[in-house]
């Protein structure tokens, strides 16, 4: 998208003879972004009549929406890419570069391959000499020059501490957990610690070791911040909880998720995890398990999920990808 940005023009279908063109309108790249994330509002925009209607100065109107795009989105609404979150130009320059190299060193071995191929019929002698070492030495050269860029790819991918990250942290379930109740049950709920701060916590689920949290147990919440803060804080605490009516609640077990764990998370399947046990249950090496999902969070997760904060893009205005 250039500066001029986007023209709509809006079109008469004629079968069987040229569509006529009813009127047009631009927005520049400046006012797309400033549509950006409008607390989901639309924008009515006057259209500007084709030059064949003389002296006719508005030609009605368009009413468009512009919002960050997500995973979902760009899967859905645009051609196939990879499942990133963001892909700046330095990284498809790389991955380019890479790709081409794959296919050299394919061609390469394939031209390797048969040489040996035909030297087996010729004896072991000859199979020593059958490939030139200018082919072999390419072969190497190819093959440095993939972990090189392999490497400069992942250094691109690296998020820097003042970048901002918006995640969407989703309590799955718990499974095989500690019985804390004197009929063999429990009352679990999940608590995420931030530092000394309570960050969330889940409704509690009534006698069960084995609770499926969902929406209706508040499961979901949204963190907003930078990398540096999820690292200083050393992510999250979850501590899973027995609900106790009357007296103090009874701590089943926890697992910490580390900020560079939580970041690898991000967008991957479901991530099954150990609960280490409390210190109370003496002898007790298996505390069950906690299956968590953490994404990439959008404007609307973090209207219904997350607290107040204003609607910025979380990440590198360079590489924004607008969902019109």
């Amino acid at each position: 998208m250039d500066k001029e940005g986007f023209l709509f023009v809006i079109m008469d279908y004629d079968f069987g003879k040229e569509d006529d063109p009813l009127g047009e309108v631009r927005i520049p790249c400046d006012e797309l972004i400033k549509m950006l994330g409008n607390d989901g509002k639309e924008d009515t925009l006057d259209i500007r009549p084709p030059t064949r209607w003389l002296g006719k100065r508005v030609a009605g109107s368009i009413t468009i929406r512009v919002d960050h795009a997500d995973r979902h989105d760009r899967k859905s609404h645009k051609k196939p890419s990879p499942e990133e979150f963001w892909k700046s130009p330095d990284k498809e320059k790389l991955q380019s570069e890479l790709d081409k190299i794959d296919r050299k060193i394919y061609a390469i071995d394939r031209i390797i391959t048969a040489k040996k191929s035909s030297a087996r019929t010729l004896g072991k002698s000859a199979k020593l000499n059958s490939i030139p070492e200018k082919l072999l030495e390419s072969a190497k050269l190819l093959e440095s020059a993939k972990l090189l860029a392999s490497a400069e790819l992942l250094e691109s991918a690296k998020l820097k501490d003042e970048d901002n990250l918006s995640i969407l942290v989703e309590i799955i379930s718990c499974h095989d957990l500690i019985k804390s109740d004197i009929f063999g049950g429990s009352d679990p709920y999940v608590v995420a610690h931030f530092g000394k701060e309570i960050y969330h916590k889940t409704k509690y689920i009534r006698k069960t070791l084995n609770p499926t949290y969902s929406k209706k147990y508040n499961n979901t919440f949204v963190f907003n911040g930078t990398k540096k803060e999820l690292i200083d804080q050393k992510g999250f605490l979850f501590v899973i909880m027995d609900y106790d009516f009357g007296k103090e609640d009874d701590p089943l077990g926890e697992v910490r998720i580390s900020g560079e764990d939580l970041i690898d998370m991000l967008g991957n399947d479901d991530e099954k995890l150990k609960i280490r046990p409390p210190t109370q249950f003496v002898g007790e090496k298996e505390a069950g398990f906690i299956t968590i999902r953490a994404d990439h969070a959008d404007r609307q997760d973090r209207k219904k999920h997350g607290k107040a904060s204003n609607e910025e893009f979380w990440g590198s205005r360079k590489t924004l990808e607008i969902l019109c």
